[in-house]
């Protein structure tokens, strides 16, 4: 995961780049973090208790479906997650890292949705 400002900061240096800097880019946070750490922090953030609440996996497409999605959509994301959660896909070998902490991502991401 990435923080959002981290992204913007990459995408604003790359449009002012030469053309030769063009291309694609993995961006992460400056750490990986597990599902216990994400846990941690947000209840760091919201000053509550948070804990890892495991969705079995025949239930992800209802459970997306329940929080908004279009069926469709449902599929197409419970499929992502399974690709993601099985670690079906090629981690780039020396992403670039963003400097924003996982704490300080989910304290800006709360600050602006309390507006």
């Amino acid at each position: 995961m990435v923080a959002p400002q981290d992204v913007g900061e990459l995408a604003a240096r790359l449009l002012v780049a030469p053309v030769e800097e063009t291309g694609t880019y993995s961006i992460e946070g400056p750490e990986t973090y597990t599902l216990e750490n994400v846990a941690t922090a947000l209840s760091a953030v919201l000053g509550r208790d948070v804990t890892v609440d495991e969705i079995p996996r025949p239930e992800w497409p209802e459970f997306y479906r329940s929080h908004g999605f279009c069926p469709e959509a449902a599929q197409s994301y419970a499929t992502m997650t399974g690709i993601f959660v099985d670690g079906r896909y090629e981690r780039p070998r020396t992403p670039l890292r963003g400097a924003t902490d996982l704490q300080t991502c989910l304290r800006n991401q709360a600050s602006i949705s309390s507006r």
